[in-house]
């Protein structure tokens, strides 16, 4: 996932965890920790640059 080494670089990222389940490996669940709403925000609008 190229999303999650600069996820965990980013300013406010407290923890950013990926797992991928056992019974189906294209079903993965992100775990995120940010301090604060405007580190969120940082994140989100990264991750739309990143997908588009």
């Amino acid at each position: 996932m190229k999303a999650v080494t600069p996820s965990r670089s980013e300013e406010g990222c407290i923890k950013y965890v990926l797992h991928q389940s056992i019974e189906n490996k294209a079903v993965f669940v992100f775990y995120e920790i940010w301090k604060d709403e405007e580190s969120i925000n940082r994140q989100v609008y990264r991750l739309q640059e990143v997908n588009s």
